[in-house]
């Protein structure tokens, strides 16, 4: 192992080779350290930022974009992670400086001799080390950490054998009264021979929460039939997880004793968490099991179907599941969870049919498959034809599968383009805005009349407006701001989450802005209340009170507490008013006000502990400290 590179380690560790990674630790432990020392002075904590360190940078191997500099990136991780510690290491030492007067030196044995002169010792070698600069106390740290040479050094710091020849003459310069002892010291605390074994362990107690419960299925697994029994009896477990396990592992072992019981998983209440079981179809292991499944779809349990349907699914070339499933999917009462099911379990079965499958659900009555058969599609790298992917296109479909759908016509090249084009001219609105947003994302410069009309009337759901007006912004931010600023905007018809994105306005549309702050729906209020607030400012904080005196509509009064919030100074003299308002509401808010801003006084929060309604007591109990008396 030790002849392999760097990168042939990561690529073997992000492929799961614990041991791989375990080299990379005895590899560069001692560079760690080095660099952890030379920017603490302090060899306990070091090591507690090595250990870190090196979790990290497991835990965010794979981004690690370039394997050979996996040295330095490993160095920016103990950097980062040393300086983390160094914020905290005035505090520790206080700490440790009050515990030791106050504790018991009575114990005067020869290890305690000993004991306090090593602490001595390393207090002396980390005072002086903390007379360097970093990038010497970094060199001569290295140096002496495991006896690393001079090309070692250089190659690790990425800088030329001169300058770290510099930066140890220097440092050593610093430290000639101590010299010695940082040798003997360094000598001393050397990273144990072992270390990359806890490391090891660490990192498996690290994954435990993830990876733990697929080693316990492993090793019941390897246990086989003598198991059987047992796990059928853990399965009645109170513990969720152990169920699970139990019955991943039966799966796996693939006797026939466990069928029933890991059967009855389908009528349990929590079915669904026994999704992993039946979805990776490790199920059909079980003798008998294929048969049971095909029962269970027979007795016509919707809510059952469609899990045996997923794993059956995995029942790949197998023609009697194929027309089973089939069936179900025809079936024009069969609900959407079950269509979707065997949709997708159809194309796993045959893959030589899934285009075909897909298509003929794109072209079906059900929205909601449409929108799925459209995601798929883009999934599978499929190419439905472009009159089954407009199908898609309706405003009753979601935004995201919508969008997925206008990719597909997209794939056909010129001719999907002009489709597109054609769709934003004379479609149906669901289709026109569809094919506008898909156009504007590939930066078609007329998309965007087209797709603000979507914005306009209510033809379209909250979630589509909100995907439509970011589109916007970031391909039209000026033809927005213009739109948005001009026209007389048609207030009545304007979608209401458009206000979202409403900034500043012309003086002649504050009127308007007004009205629609009195008069206009939850949404388009809270809009209204961010337009005016930017445009007003404190002028309009009177109106922000009555919001929040008012408390509803919700959506309305935390909009306003946004904006207060936002006004800051100039709204302390309204907040400190409403401190003592006979409104609770008016003091919960601003309670949370000056805790937001972190100028809560003590008498204040004093006052709020003791107040006669129990939402300002209990918003008063999670305040921080107060900022002053």
């Amino acid at each position: 192992m030790n002849q392999s590179t760097d990168a042939e380690l990561v690529a073997r560790a992000n492929a799961g080779d614990g041991r791989a990674f375990a080299g990379l630790v005895r590899r560069h432990q001692d560079y760690a350290y080095g660099t952890a020392v030379g920017l603490l002075s302090d060899f306990e904590l070091a090591r507690d930022v090595v250990q870190e360190a090196f979790l990290c940078a497991y835990r965010d191997l794979r981004k690690l974009k370039d394997p050979e500099r996996f040295g330095g990136w490993l160095r920016g991780i103990v950097r980062h992670t040393a300086l983390h510690a160094l914020r905290e290491l005035q505090r520790i030492r206080k700490l440790t400086e009050e515990f030791g007067r106050n504790a018991d030196h009575a114990d005067s044995s020869p290890t305690a001799d000993r004991h306090l002169e090593c602490e001595e010792r390393r207090a002396k070698v980390r005072a002086a080390l903390e007379r360097l600069t970093e990038k010497n106390r970094e060199a001569v740290s290295l140096f002496y950490v495991d006896g690393l040479s001079y090309e070692e050094i250089a190659q690790f710091l990425d800088v030329s054998k001169t300058t770290v020849l510099g930066r140890l003459q220097r440092g050593r310069a610093q430290l000639r009264k101590e010299l010695t002892m940082v040798e003997e010291v360094f000598n001393e605390q050397r990273l144990p021979e072992d270390f990359s074994a806890e490391v090891e362990r660490l990192l498996n107690a690290m994954a435990a929460r993830t990876a733990s419960r697929d080693g316990v299925v492993g090793r019941l697994a390897e246990i086989g039939v003598p198991a059987v029994g047992a796990l059928c009896d853990a399965l009645g477990d109170s513990r969720s997880a152990v169920r699970v396990a139990a019955a991943r592992a039966l799966c796996l072992i693939a006797d026939e004793r466990a069928l029933r019981p890991v059967l009855r998983l389908l009528y349990a209440d929590d079915a669904w968490f026994y999704w992993s079981a039946f979805d990776t179809g490790d199920v059909l292991r079980i003798p008998g099991m294929r048969d049971a499944l095909l029962q269970v779809i027979a007795e016509g349990d919707k809510g059952l179907q469609s899990m045996a349907i997923y794993a059956l699914g995995h029942a790949k070339h197998d023609d009697e599941v194929y027309n089973v499933v089939e069936r179900i999917f025809r079936k024009a009462d069969t609900n959407r969870r079950t269509a979707v099911a065997a949709m997708q379990a159809l194309c796993t079965i045959r893959p030589e049919s899934a285009a075909d499958i897909v298509t003929e659900a794109l072209k079906g009555p059900d929205l909601y498959l449409r929108g799925r058969a459209a995601r798929y599609a883009a999934e599978l790298g499929l190419l439905p034809p472009i009159d089954a992917c407009v199908k898609a296109f309706s405003s009753g479909v979601g935004p995201c599968d919508r969008i997925r759908a206008g990719e597909l016509v997209l794939r056909h090249g010129g001719r999907g383009k002009e489709m597109l084009k054609q769709l934003m001219a004379e479609g149906s609105p669901g289709e026109q805005s569809t094919a506008a947003m898909v156009l504007a994302l590939s930066g078609h410069e007329e998309a965007f009349a087209r797709l603000r009309q979507s914005l306009v009337g209510r033809h379209e759901n909250r979630a589509w407006v909100k995907m439509a007006m970011y589109a916007l912004r970031g391909h039209y931010g000026e033809e927005v701001t213009s739109w948005l600023q001009a026209d007389g905007l048609h207030f009545p018809e304007l979608h209401p989450a458009v206000w979202s994105h409403v900034r500043t306005i012309p003086p002649d549309l504050i009127p308007a802005f007004e009205r629609l702050y009195k008069d206009g729906t939850p949404a388009s209020r809270a809009g209204a209340v961010r337009v005016l607030t930017h445009q007003q400012g404190a002028a309009f904080l009177p109106e922000l009170r009555r919001c929040l005196r008012a408390g509803k509509p919700g959506k309305v009064a935390r909009e306003a507490f946004r904006q207060m919030c936002r006004l800051g100074d100039a709204a302390m003299p309204t907040v400190e008013q409403m401190l003592e308002s006979d409104c609770w509401a008016e003091r919960k808010s601003a309670l949370c006000l000056l805790r937001r801003w972190g100028k809560l006084a003590s008498k204040q929060l004093e006052q709020a502990r003791g107040d006669p309604h129990v939402a300002v007591r209990a918003a008063s109990k999670t305040a921080a400290s107060p900022a002053s008396s």
